[in-house]
């Protein structure tokens, strides 16, 4: 009797994908959409000038981010008695003192506001030229910065949304090229969950009712997340390679997983955004399996990791009495992922190859087999419109 046995049950976790607006097929025939919305930040500072006007300048990013870049939109308002006044542009040049070019100034026009780290102005240096055309009087104004800046910038929760996502029922068919889905028309609440670690093992805390599926159709919608865990712990978690790194290793993240169960203890069904393909021939056997996460991130931050190959062997012996020997060689190719501060939709592709080769042993009277597989997550800026939400239930 010959017994074959497959490696199943490897992850990892994955690569950035834009998050601004991704189209699916809803497979009806019609579109639907996932947007996850990483609100831009902004940070204020403020002063009182020496000519008695009150100084309130905003930089609003073009990205979300923590800090003012060179590309942001700034709006500055000064108020003068019962006058106010507006400038707006863009920064030009950042650190202790910010440069800001009007919208549709020339360099000429070019005024820098000196602020410091607790959200103050101390100086404007230049002729502010503001919106309506007009300038301000004095090439130099020293400032006293407001009482109590605190220089923390105005976050908006970003939000990730699942708009009408079709929902699919697994059918394995047992050795052919794909697993068929069914469609499922029922409706289900859903509940989301968070990942984390609790001393090494997965543990998931309750982010509450959140969506729904409604005739088959799934929505889901979540702001900031209330728990966030380290990102250097995770990164030893998922399989990103023993040489991974963060760019900043203070950054926090969450990973969403959905459930139709209401107990992070207890869950017993889940749905996953994903898609699968393999073929068997008997002694040759291949696999595709992407699936697409939601990450949140407290702010951008980069993981990347050189080329990484290892191989493992090891033997076993089945309920059987059957001896199996495999090789299992995991092969990531480097990599460099931004994850932006807020939402992020992330996809890995997963590819398992296996061939399997079988000796009659003469003096135990069995067949000996052999299996060499090798394994390869690809990470790609993508978020495939294969993959399809899948309603799981789990054996208990």
């Amino acid at each position: 009797m010959k017994k074959t046995i497959k490696l199943f049950g490897i992850t990892a976790l994955v690569a950035v994908i834009g998050f601004t607006m991704i189209t699916c097929d809803n497979g009806t025939g019609g579109k639907s959409t996932i947007t996850t919305k990483p609100v831009p930040q902004t940070v204020e500072y403020s002063g009182t000038g020496d000519d008695g006007s009150t100084y309130t300048l905003k930089i609003t990013e073009n990205t979300a981010r923590y800090a003012a870049q060179v590309g942001d939109s700034y709006e500055l308002t000064v108020t003068s008695g019962s006058s106010t006044k507006k400038s707006s542009g863009t920064v030009t040049a950042i650190g202790n003192t910010l440069e800001l070019t009007p919208s549709g100034g020339t360099p000429d026009d070019t005024f820098t506001i000196a602020v410091t780290t607790t959200g103050g102005i101390t100086a404007v240096t230049g002729k502010i030229t503001f919106d309506d055309g007009t300038k301000s009087e004095k090439e130099k104004v020293e400032v006293t910065p407001t009482p109590g800046s605190s220089g923390t910038p105005d976050v908006e929760a970003a939000k990730l949304t699942i708009s009408n996502e079709q929902v699919y029922l697994e059918r394995d068919n047992y050795g052919h090229d794909t697993a068929t889905w069914q469609t499922f028309n029922g409706n289900k609440k859903v509940y989301g969950f968070c990942l984390y670690l609790d001393n090494g093992e997965e543990s998931y805390y309750s982010i509450g009712e959140s969506g729904s599926i409604t005739n088959g159709k799934l929505s889901f919608e979540i702001g900031t997340p209330s728990k966030l865990e380290s990102i250097d712990k995770l990164l030893g978690y998922y399989i990103f390679g023993p040489d991974a790194t963060a760019s900043d290793p203070s950054a926090k993240l969450a990973c969403l997983a959905l459930s139709t169960d209401s107990d992070p203890s207890k869950i017993s069904t889940f749905l996953s955004k994903e898609y699968d393909s393999y073929t068997d021939s008997g002694t040759d056997y291949s696999s595709t399996y992407v699936r697409v996460e939601f990450i949140y991130v407290d702010k951008d931050v980069t993981i990347a990791a050189p080329e990484y190959t290892e191989t493992f062997t090891g033997t076993f012996t089945d309920d059987w009495g059957y001896e199996y020997t495999y090789n299992l060689t995991t092969a990531i190719n480097a990599f460099s992922l931004t994850l932006k501060a807020g939402w992020n939709t992330l996809c890995v592709k997963e590819e398992n190859s296996e061939t399997i080769t079988e000796i009659w042993d003469d003096d135990i009277n069995e067949w000996i087999q052999t299996q060499a597989n090798t394994f390869t997550p690809t990470f790609t800026l993508d978020n495939p419109d294969s993959t399809k939400w899948m309603l799981f239930e789990l054996e208990r």
